[in-house]
């Protein structure tokens, strides 16, 4: 059985100053707020590169979205022409 003190029984009263603990911790966060807001930087530069990576890669997205859509159309001309060419060729040498 453990032996018990003065100390141990005694009723402990603990007081706590609102207004200071609260002064704490709004200076503690704001510190902390105002390191977060210093190591946050912005290069202008690499922004700009960013964003014209991103707008070219667009493009060029849309534009071979365009030329697969096309090409059926364009492989259909080519032939046609090639084959009407063949055509005139074969007339022109029988003449």
């Amino acid at each position: 059985m453990p032996i018990n003190t003065k100390k141990q029984n005694a009723d402990y009263e603990l007081k706590i100053n609102a207004a200071k603990l609260l002064a704490n911790v709004e200076q503690e966060m704001s510190s902390r707020q105002t390191k977060k807001l210093i190591k946050i930087q912005v290069d202008p530069k690499q922004l700009l590169a960013e964003a014209e990576k991103a707008a070219e890669a667009s493009f060029l997205q849309k534009m071979y979205k365009n030329i697969q859509d096309n090409a059926g159309q364009i492989i259909v001309v080519v032939s046609n022409r090639n084959f009407e060419d063949s055509n005139a060729n074969a007339i022109e040498s029988m003449k």
